[in-house]
């Protein structure tokens, strides 16, 4: 009877989990987003390059961009106008 009970646990532990997992999978949507360079004025905010020294000529640079929709911007998600956006990224580049 302990053997059917911990089995029986067992299971709806692991169903509970997949359905969990599926639902959040199911729940994201994707929007296409359409973006023009005369429809925004952006700037880099912050901007720091690292030189790594494996080889010569390779850097990490880490950016953070602040962009700022105009009125001609038809930029929107799912409806919604976007007014700003910022952007983090990280760029690998080598010399050779």
């Amino acid at each position: 009877m302990n053997q059917f009970s911990f089995l029986w646990v067992l299971r709806v532990c692991i169903g509970a989990t997949l359905l969990i997992a599926l639902g959040s999978a199911l729940a994201q949507q994707r929007y296409p987003i359409e973006s023009r360079s005369e429809w925004h004025t952006g700037r880099y905010t912050q901007q720091h390059i690292i030189e790594a020294s494996d080889v010569p000529g390779h850097q990490i640079r880490i950016i953070e961009s602040h962009r700022v929709q105009n009125d001609k911007s038809r930029m929107a998600v799912a409806g919604t106008k976007v007014k700003e956006n910022w952007f983090w990224g990280v760029r690998i580049m080598s010399a050779a």
